[in-house]
């Protein structure tokens, strides 16, 4: 199956169910077993190619952003390769020089390097039943970009925050409670606040009168259209957290990191990601760190953040996971734009603005996270994401909140509190 196939293609739901199954097993059985405590060795297991040393050589260099950490990774490879270019959808990353180290599978030292690891990542699945590697199973993190749905992205995405030693992770969490604080103190209380999604309805933006807001939340690949931008005056917070898109190696989420920046710097908007994906981010935002802010995703109930508790429930899409717990705490009347939802004719998640999307990159994205496109049922994953919107909205009200949107919606929470207020 094609990259393209991956994303838009008919779903075999038989074998990705069947995929569920085993990584639910696998998830179990690790869980059984002792996991890995603070910082140490990553051991990266294995490379079987000179195409695979190249990409995964250039993916530990973005994902672990600490030359330190970088230092102390070996990378287990089935023969001897040299340096080479990554493959043409990868943002190219280079190295520094000695890191991460490489030993050969047939190494005597590379079964001590297993058992003495913290982590170690496998790049095939199908390696799980080598004795030496199955001994160790409860450090075992799954990049095989093949295996899984989302596994493969977000364990990269996560990778080097859950390799971090308490006194670190309390660092990235005291840093962005400081932020948030200053934020809180800068935007006060609010009447109304606006959360512009990326539906194809938000090309339509000069049809509306969108300057008397008094808060304004944008997401994602907003960011492309500056156009856009100046028309509603910039932004107050942006929110992004997609690990394909925004967090990955793919010249894709390279792109929208540059691009992510420019705004950030123009506008001196606040910028809310996953906690597990700040520091990634941090080494990009020189001189504007103090803008950033990680928040933890949880499992438990709905949760508008606060300094006291700096979460919010993982459902995850930005518009629910973000942008309107964010837009709940600082305003009482929250509209929302561009929120479209689903056709039931589409074949992908929804359909997107054209202006706010890198199009001409997304098949960078596709050959990067090829598994997260060909598992996901898109109806499946968008029935949810309605489920979630009905009750989150439910949430806010009975907490004194009142919810609009501005541009139709397929959504159906959505299409009964359509407001034609700031029509032209």
């Amino acid at each position: 199956m094609s990259a393209a196939n991956n994303a838009y293609g008919k779903r075999n739901l038989f074998l990705i169910l069947f995929k569920k199954i085993v990584y639910l097993i696998f998830r179990g059985v690790k869980s059984l077993f002792k996991k890995r405590q603070g910082p140490g060795t990553i051991v990266l297991y294995r490379t079987s190619s000179q195409e695979e040393f190249s990409d995964y050589l250039s993916k530990l260099t973005w994902f672990i952003p600490d030359e330190d950490q970088l230092a102390n990774t070996v990378m287990v490879c089935d023969a001897v390769y040299g340096l080479s270019k990554p493959s043409p959808y990868l943002s190219e990353v280079a190295p520094p020089p000695n890191a991460p180290k490489v030993k050969l599978v047939n190494d005597p030292e590379v079964k001590v390097l297993l058992t003495n690891s913290s982590i170690i990542l496998l790049t095939h699945f199908r390696d799980i039943f080598n004795l030496n590697v199955l001994k160790n199973i409860g450090k075992i993190e799954i990049v095989d970009p093949y295996f899984f749905s989302y596994v493969e992205s977000i364990t990269w995405q996560n990778l080097f925050f859950n390799a971090m030693s308490s006194d670190q992770v309390t660092y990235y969490r005291e840093f962005s409670l400081a932020n948030f604080k200053q934020m809180s103190k800068d935007l006060g209380t609010k009447n109304s606040a606006v959360c512009f999604v990326t539906g194809p309805s938000f090309d339509t933006y000069k049809q509306y009168d969108l300057s008397s807001f008094d808060l304004k939340i944008i997401c994602n690949s907003v960011v492309k259209n500056e156009e856009f931008l100046e028309y509603v005056g910039g932004a107050d917070i942006l929110a992004f957290a997609d690990p394909v898109f925004h967090f990955g190696p793919s010249k894709y989420a390279a792109s929208f990191r540059e691009q992510m920046v420019k705004i950030v710097k123009k506008y001196h908007c606040y910028v809310f990601v996953p906690i597990k994906a700040l520091p990634l981010i941090l080494k990009e935002v020189a001189g504007l760190e103090h803008l950033f802010i990680g928040i933890d995703y949880v499992k438990k109930g709905f949760n508008f953040p606060s300094a006291e508790n700096l979460s919010i429930k993982d459902n995850g899409n930005v518009l629910t996971n973000l942008m309107l717990p964010l837009s709940s705490v600082f305003a009482t009347s929250i509209y929302i734009f561009g929120a479209d939802g689903r056709n039931k004719s589409e074949s992908y998640f929804w359909n997107h603005s054209k202006s706010a999307q890198f199009g001409d990159l997304m098949e960078t994205a596709f050959q990067t996270h090829p598994s997260f496109f060909r598992d996901r049922v898109y109806t499946e994953y968008y029935d949810q994401h309605c489920k979630t919107v009905e009750e989150l909205l439910q949430f806010g009200r009975d907490r004194g909140k009142d919810y609009h949107t501005i541009t139709p919606s397929f959504i159906p929470a959505l299409t009964g509190i359509k407001t034609d207020d700031y029509n032209r």
